[in-house]
């Protein structure tokens, strides 16, 4: 039996792809939402509940009201997101 050695820095290495690795497969298996709520919305923006209402107000932000609760589908996301983008100049 061959036994072989390695340095603490490849060490480190194999140590930081297998966290990648990781962290790649925790995306793949677990499922992402299909609904988000305001504290969700604040998270993904670092913003305020208000600032997430004053969007809401202002139409900026599409939104699901079911009883009084407020949810947001990947789709509003991603809307909200295409209406502030800046386009490339390439």
């Amino acid at each position: 039996m061959d036994i072989a050695f390695i340095t603490v820095e490849e060490y480190q290495r194999l140590l930081k792809k297998l966290d990648g690795i990781e962290e790649i497969i925790r995306d793949k298996i677990s499922p992402r939402k299909e609904y988000y709520t305001n504290e969700d919305i604040c998270k993904i923006f670092s913003i305020s509940k208000r600032t997430l209402q004053n969007w809401r107000d202002q139409s900026l932000i599409s939104y699901i009201k079911v009883n009084g609760v407020i949810f947001y589908t990947i789709e509003h996301i991603n809307a909200f997101l295409q209406h502030y983008q800046i386009k490339a100049k390439i």
